[in-house]
C-alpha cells in the first residue's frame, strides 16, 4: 500500500475525549481513564566530522517518551491497587519470592503487557488502534485526600509506563508500499 501524498479526504479533527484503552493486566483502570497521552519520540543524531565543519546526520536509536494514563480512583480504590500490586510484584519490596511467583505465573500479573489505545471518530466509532508493546508501570502518583475543600471532587491518579515501542495497527506493516515481512533485504 503506497502512501498517498495528495490532499487529505478527511478534514475532521480528532477530539481529546475520543479514545479508550485496554490493558489486560489492569481491567479496573481501563473504564476510569480520564487522560491518555500520545508519547513523543526522538531520533538521536550522529555527527559526521569533516576538516571544515561537522554535519548532523540521522542517528540510529529512537527514544520513546513515557506513556501516562490518568484515571479516576474508584470508591474501593481497586484500580489504584491494581497498579500498586503490579509495581510491587515487579519491585518485590518484601522479598524476592514475590518476583519469582510473578515470573512462574502464580499471580495474575506478568512482567509486561501490551496496552492498546483505540481512538474513535466524532461519532464514537473505532478509528485507529495504537499498540504499546511490552508495557510495564514505572510510577504511580499519590492521591490526595483532604477535608479542607468545601466541594466534593473525584480523585484522579496517574500512572506512567515504560514500553519497548509503539506502532499504529495497519499502518506499520508496509512502508512506501513495500511489505517488510516478505522482503528479507528490508530491515
Amino acid at each position: 500500500m503506497a502512501i498517498d501524498w495528495t490532499i487529505p479526504q478527511n478534514f475532521n479533527p480528532i477530539y481529546n475525549d475520543c479514545f479508550h484503552f485496554e490493558i489486560r493486566e489492569l481491567p479496573k483502570v481501563s473504564g476510569f481513564a480520564q487522560r491518555f497521552n500520545m508519547p513523543g519520540l526522538r531520533l538521536g543524531k550522529a555527527v559526521r566530522m569533516t576538516p571544515m565543519v561537522d554535519y548532523d546526520m540521522p542517528g540510529e536509536k529512537i527514544e520513546f517518551e513515557e506513556l501516562e494514563i490518568a484515571f479516576l480512583v474508584d470508591e474501593n480504590i481497586e484500580n489504584f491497587m491494581e497498579i500498586y500490586h503490579w509495581i510491587v510484584y515487579l519491585g518485590f519490596p518484601r522479598n524476592t519470592e514475590q518476583f519469582r511467583k510473578m515470573m512462574n505465573g502464580e499471580t495474575r500479573f506478568t512482567e509486561t503487557s501490551d496496552i492498546i489505545l483505540t481512538t474513535t471518530t466524532n461519532k464514537a466509532n473505532p478509528n485507529r488502534r495504537i499498540h504499546f508493546v511490552d508495557a510495564f508501570p514505572t510510577n504511580l502518583t499519590p492521591v490526595e485526600f483532604t477535608n479542607i475543600d468545601q466541594t466534593t471532587t473525584p480523585l484522579i491518579a496517574s500512572a506512567m509506563f515504560g514500553y519497548k515501542y509503539y506502532y499504529f495497527e495497519g499502518q506499520d506493516e508496509t512502508i512506501d508500499g513495500i511489505d517488510k515481512g516478505h522482503n528479507p533485504r528490508i530491515v
